[in-house]
Parts: C-alpha cells; sequence; structure tokens
C-alpha cells in the first residue's frame, strides 16, 4: 500500500470515529439503560474543543442533562419509564378523594430560564382554532396542552391526569375545529414518552386513545401529525419508529415508513406529495418525499 493511500485510508478512519461519536451519545440518551454519567462523558469529549454549532444536538442535550442529572444523583443509574408509569398509576387509583385544584393563581416572574439548561422551560408546538385566532393551543414537552380562549392572555389545560403528559403535535379538523388530535411524548429531547395520537371532541377538554397507541415503556416519541385539509379523515404521523397513516380519521392506522422521522409538511398546493426529515447514520439530515 502506498503511503498516500495509508494517509487516506487513516483519515477516513478518523472520520468514522469522529461522526461515530456524535453518533454514540446521542443514541445513549435514549437508552435508559445507559449510566447517565457515561453519556454525559460521552458528549463532553465529543464537543471539547470544538465550536458549538446549531444543528449538532447541543441544545437537546443541556436540556436533557438538566431535567435528568437532579433525577439520577449520585449513582447516574437512570430510572425505569415503566416504574415511573407503574408507581404514578398506583399513586392515581390510592387516592380517593376529589382531588380537584382550587384557588387563583398568578404568573408574577421571572421571564428567564436557566442559562445552563439549554432552554428548558419551552414548548413544542402551536396551533390556532380554525375561525379564531383568539383560542390557540400549546403543547409542552412534559406538561401537556394548554389552551388559551383569549389570544394568549390567560390559559389553561386538562390534560394532567393523561397517561403522557408530553405533547409535541396538534393537528385540528378543518371543519369541525371542536375535534383535535394530539401526538403525545416529548419529540424534541425525550423527557417523556409517547402512549400514542389522542383524540378530543370537545375543543381539548377530554381525550381519548385513538387507533395508534403505544406502550410508554417502549420509549417512542411522535414529532409531527399532519391532518388533510381537503380530506381531513386522512392523518399522518412522523415518529421515532417510523410514519403512520389513517384514511378513517385515527380510527385505524398503518406504517407506512421504518425510520426515525422528525417534521412533516404537505406540499404546497398538493397533499398527496409529503415532505418529512430523519436523522440518519452519523446524524446526516436529508430529505425525502412521498407518495401518500
Amino acid at each position: 500500500m502506498s503511503f498516500t493511500k495509508s494517509i487516506l485510508t487513516f483519515l477516513l478512519s478518523l472520520l468514522f470515529i469522529f461522526n461515530y461519536a456524535q453518533s454514540n451519545w446521542a443514541e445513549d440518551m435514549q437508552n435508559p439503560n445507559v449510566n447517565f454519567y457515561d453519556v454525559q462523558q460521552a458528549f463532553e469529549n465529543y464537543f471539547q474543543n470544538k465550536e458549538i454549532e446549531k444543528g449538532k444536538g447541543y441544545k437537546q442535550f443541556k436540556r436533557w442533562e438538566y431535567f435528568m442529572e437532579p433525577r439520577v444523583y449520585p449513582t447516574g443509574n437512570r430510572f425505569s419509564p415503566s416504574k415511573v408509569y407503574e408507581e404514578y398509576n398506583a399513586i392515581i387509583n390510592s387516592q380517593q378523594q376529589n382531588r380537584s385544584l382550587t384557588g387563583q393563581w398568578e404568573y408574577i416572574g421571572n421571564n428567564t430560564v436557566p442559562t445552563n439548561a439549554g432552554g428548558a422551560g419551552r414548548i413544542n408546538c402551536l396551533a390556532f382554532r380554525p375561525g379564531n385566532s383568539n383560542v390557540i393551543y400549546a403543547g409542552a414537552p412534559a406538561g401537556g396542552l394548554w389552551i388559551s380562549e383569549d389570544a394568549g392572555a390567560t390559559w389553561n389545560t386538562y390534560t394532567d391526569d393523561l397517561a403522557s403528559i408530553g405533547v409535541s403535535a396538534i393537528a385540528i379538523h378543518p371543519f369541525d375545529p371542536d375535534t383535535i388530535f394530539i401526538g403525545t411524548g416529548d419529540g424534541d429531547a425525550g423527557d417523556t414518552y409517547s402512549v400514542g395520537i389522542l383524540k378530543s371532541i370537545d375543543g381539548g377538554i377530554t381525550f381519548q386513545p385513538t387507533g395508534l397507541s403505544f406502550n410508554y415503556v417502549s420509549g417512542i416519541t411522535i414529532k409531527k401529525l399532519l391532518i388533510n385539509p381537503t380530506n381531513p379523515d386522512i392523518l399522518i404521523a412522523s415518529t421515532s419508529n417510523g410514519i403512520y397513516k389513517s384514511e378513517d380519521g385515527a380510527v385505524t392506522w398503518t406504517q407506512v415508513v421504518t425510520g426515525n422521522y422528525n417534521d412533516l409538511e404537505f406540499k404546497p398546493g398538493d397533499a398527496n406529495i409529503v415532505y418529512t426529515t430523519t436523522n440518519g447514520k452519523f446524524s446526516l439530515t436529508y430529505f425525502i418525499s412521498f407518495c401518500i
């Protein structure tokens, strides 16, 4: 082997290791069996002496780190999502008394979030009620669905008792605005996992499961949810477990693509074409389109 070829092989090997290092800590974030401090060390090794660039996952990690670190100290062993869910249900079932909240609350500040949390206190998605833009819906990564009826001056939530109170996607029926679908779980940083797509027929006051349901312990997150503007019986959901499609108003669903997908958008003027993004190997992002 020539010297030039040897150098080229060496450089390609370094590139592989460099990319794999990033992929490794990013994937380990989603694996509850990996010790928190091992993931943290891998992240710090990767970003050591590197310029922080948008799209490299720095903020997402910092949010995850801020959420997770106080919950795993001092061992670094991460909690089991299934155990958390079991304990939550046990508490709910043991409480027989009226659990309704009373009293008036007023937000008094402050208007900042901790800088070392990478943007904690975030909102994953927003939607406006068709025909009445004063009604706004906001999905929080671990705080449920919030509704404002006065253009954002005041907010209420009715989702505190849902099995998963993370919301990353909202889709409103274009002809019946009381019908609302939400994609559960935190699709950004994985602070909460998904129980599937839920449906409300009373404007977001109550929700029921649809045909797309996930076991919380599977660790799946929903990223985006679209409803066809001309045929609202067709819904499309991007998830960490593929893209799913319903043709009967969310009663039944079919997985049409496998993989880990993020955003979804209809082609303007042609809802038969959908564009989506996904994280490929080595965290390279690319676009695909397909007919629905």
